[in-house]
């Protein structure tokens, strides 16, 4: 009787120690499937608002893109006291390039597209009536544009200036230049002195 007892109680404590040992064997890999788990969705989400970031900075950091200005014409105006001269033997020739610009950061951008206008020569053709040989005439040029649609997006205009006078080979080929503000339709160019030469 008494062994039967014995074996008994032994065959208990081996089951206690056996169910002890299954416990603690399987507890650590469920607590590393959900530690790996947790892990896995802080990932996912950190990666998330780390995407959201990029794309929201990416449209902070990328500006408008410039409007690109309308048609610009130009014509020649008769003045005695004109800043430009024509007769039988000088014959100059001109044109004109317009942007528009916006101050962003304090640098002034230009916009990527420009307009320009046909090159005007043969002023004194249009006044036969001159005597070119003894007399010629001044005159200067008027240069116009359409305002854009929104002036907001802008802050001004640029235009350079085309001048050619092939009998003294002299040509300024846009590189200078003169600015007007955002309401601005048009230029009266009265001579070379107004324009600006660029730096580059």
């Amino acid at each position: 009787m008494k062994k039967e007892n014995r074996l008994i109680i032994l065959i208990i404590l081996i089951l206690l120690v056996i169910g002890i040992i299954l416990f603690f064997s399987l507890r650590p890999s469920e607590d590393i499937s959900t530690n790996q788990s947790q892990d896995t969705e802080l990932n996912q989400t950190y990666n998330e608002n780390q995407n959201e970031s990029i794309i929201s900075n990416k449209t902070q950091d990328e500006p408008e893109a410039i409007p690109t200005p309308s048609e610009i014409s130009g014509i020649d105006l008769r003045q005695e006291d004109g800043g430009y001269f024509c007769n039988d033997s000088s014959n100059p020739k001109h044109g004109a390039r317009l942007y528009t610009y916006k101050i962003i950061g304090g640098i002034k951008i230009l916009s990527e597209e420009f307009t320009e206008s046909k090159k005007i020569n043969n002023v004194c053709k249009n006044y036969p009536q001159v005597n070119l040989s003894e007399q010629g005439i001044w005159y200067n040029m008027r240069w116009r544009w359409q305002t854009i649609d929104n002036i907001n997006k802008i802050d001004g205009y640029r235009i350079y200036q085309y001048y050619e006078l092939e009998e003294t080979n002299f040509t300024r080929e846009y590189d200078y230049y003169v600015e007007l503000p955002s309401s601005a339709t048009m230029l009266l160019d009265d001579g070379l002195e107004l324009w600006g030469e660029e730096k580059l």
